[in-house]
């Protein structure tokens, strides 16, 4: 059952590659990463366009929308989700390696 992770972003370009990479590690590898960018000015963007050519697991929502927000943003990125386990995710986190594969396990 793939797991979508929602990420929505504004200037985390200090610190998103090593969250995207936390997520690529994980041991429960069928998910789906959505991020929206809440219209950020700094290399956010390129960063995940750069792991999305990596990764066809990763789709960057680009619809102009401003949030103004993290709450709104998650809320926008809920549109989105098309799959029964949905989980947020912070820019700025960094998960261990079996964290999707636990939710997944509780949830069966």
């Amino acid at each position: 059952m793939t797991i979508d992770i929602l990420m929505a972003t504004y200037n985390g370009g200090s610190y998103i590659e090593n969250q995207i990479l936390s997520l690529i590690g994980q041991t429960h590898k069928d998910w789906k990463l959505l991020i929206h960018d809440d219209i950020s000015d700094d290399d956010t963007i390129s960063i995940v366009k750069r792991y999305q050519l990596l990764d066809s697991r990763i789709l960057l929502i680009e619809d102009n929308f401003k949030a103004g927000g993290a709450s709104n943003n998650f809320l926008h990125l809920l549109k989105f989700s098309k799959n029964e386990l949905i989980i947020f995710c912070d820019q700025d986190d960094i998960w261990f390696e079996n964290k999707l594969e636990l939710l997944h396990r509780a949830y069966l």
